[in-house]
């Protein structure tokens, strides 16, 4: 799970669908964001530069770039390939000359 900033909500990984959000106000819905082909999505972290969430699935080898809008609602971004049998579990986003 991943802590939403500004807002009283959580983003996680869903091995079932690929991600979720979840409002700890109780007063909005739980939201599912769906990954096309997840295998066992189940890691996440959050990049403070773009303010995405990028979740790894090891049994597909794809890191996958998920946005989270002020409603909770969250879309693909893209996919990123690793390479083949390589899928990494423990996330973190690191920066690097203003990069990350």
């Amino acid at each position: 799970m991943s802590i939403i900033p500004g807002q009283n909500a959580l983003f996680a990984t869903d091995a079932a669908v690929g991600g979720s959000t979840f409002s700890l106000e109780g007063s909005e819905p739980t939201s599912a964001i769906p990954v096309d082909g997840q295998g066992a999505v189940c890691w996440s972290a959050r990049s403070p530069k773009t303010g995405s969430f990028f979740v790894t699935d090891i049994k597909t080898s794809k890191v996958t770039e998920i946005a989270v809008d002020k409603n909770l609602k969250g879309k693909v971004v893209m996919q990123y390939p690793q390479t083949e049998n390589s899928g990494t579990i423990d996330d973190a986003i690191g920066t690097i000359k203003g990069n990350e």
